[in-house]
């Protein structure tokens, strides 16, 4: 008679022996695609600081800047002498002046900006009374002429001067000068109203 202990214990062995599993093979790599190289921007290299080149002042920004150059200059030659400007004149890249001190006119130069005085002269003309007086009528000052004669004629200012010389009984007359492209014009405001002659 067979022994039932040791075949209940083969009988454990070759169910356990057949329930394990082989090894399965590995499987076998995914093929990824070589990393790309990112192509070079075709966009033109910027200017320092990323700014770009502005455009050319064009003639209206020209006039205007001429224009405030000016009214820096008046500025500048009334503060250097105490005086009054009669005559605000654009020549060679500077501002020639002429301020009115009591009996005595002053002629200064100064810089492109107007910011400063680079010439005064040491012996300034002595006026007559008849113009120190003709020059104390007069109700229209050097930059009211100016933006007057502008509104006139549109255009870069050349030079503003408060004559005395052909003046009639009623007061004196500022000559206004402008230019627009290559056309120069030269025109008269009264001293006293600001109106063309």
């Amino acid at each position: 008679m067979r022994n039932p202990i040791i075949a209940l214990t083969l009988g454990v062995c070759v169910v356990a022996a057949g329930c394990t599993a082989a090894p399965s093979p590995s499987a076998p790599p995914v093929a990824t695609d070589p990393p790309t190289t990112p192509a070079p921007s075709s966009a033109a290299p910027s200017t320092p600081g990323g700014a770009t080149p502005g455009p050319e002042p064009s003639l209206d920004q020209a006039a205007e800047q001429r224009l405030a150059a000016a009214r820096t200059a008046v500025a500048t030659a009334e503060q250097a002498v105490t005086g009054t400007v009669t005559k605000i004149e654009w020549d060679d890249q500077h501002w020639e002046a002429e301020v009115v001190v009591g009996y005595l006119q002053h002629e200064l130069d100064l810089s492109a900006d107007g910011t400063q005085v680079t010439r005064t002269d040491s012996d300034p003309d002595r006026l007559s009374a008849d113009e120190v007086t003709r020059y104390g009528e007069t109700k229209i000052d050097v930059l009211q002429a100016i933006d007057r004669g502008l509104q006139l004629h549109p255009g870069t200012l050349v030079e503003a001067d408060l004559d005395t010389d052909r003046a009639p009984a009623t007061g004196t007359h500022w000559e206004i000068k402008v230019t627009a492209g290559s056309a120069v014009t030269e025109f008269v405001l009264d001293g006293a109203t600001g109106e063309k002659r």
